[in-house]
């Protein structure tokens, strides 16, 4: 690998983990191959939701008081790529990854056994 790609390999990995991690400085690994695995791997659907209030926050972080990085409108569809207690992972139709309360939403197939991923708390 020469050392631009070695770079830009680099930079590709800490990009995806910042943007599908919850804390990306609780990551213990140093090589960044592990860092995009870990990625990669949480990302992965484990199912739908619809929004079920007319505007829904989409947070950084599962809990009210984390800084809100987008919104859902009343019908849209999430992707739901894990969940934490209450909270939902998820992923925009923008690509935007983030928590919203899993309250606010209606798990689509209902009948459909759950099989989000648990992440750690």
């Amino acid at each position: 690998m020469t050392r631009d790609s070695r770079q830009q390999h680099v930079s590709f990995c800490w990009r995806a983990a910042a943007a599908t991690l919850p804390r990306p400085l609780r990551l213990l690994h140093r090589n960044c191959r592990a860092v995009a695995c870990a990625a990669a791997a949480e990302e992965r659907a484990s199912g739908t939701v619809r929004v079920n209030v007319s505007t829904l926050n989409v947070r950084g972080d599962a809990s009210t008081s984390s800084d809100v990085i987008g919104h859902a409108r009343r019908g849209e569809r999430l992707t739901v790529i894990g969940d934490s207690g209450d909270w939902l992972r998820v992923k925009l139709n923008d690509g935007t990854i983030g928590w919203v309360s899993s309250q606010l939403v209606v798990r689509e197939g209902a009948g459909r056994a759950r099989t989000t991923q648990r992440l750690p708390a």
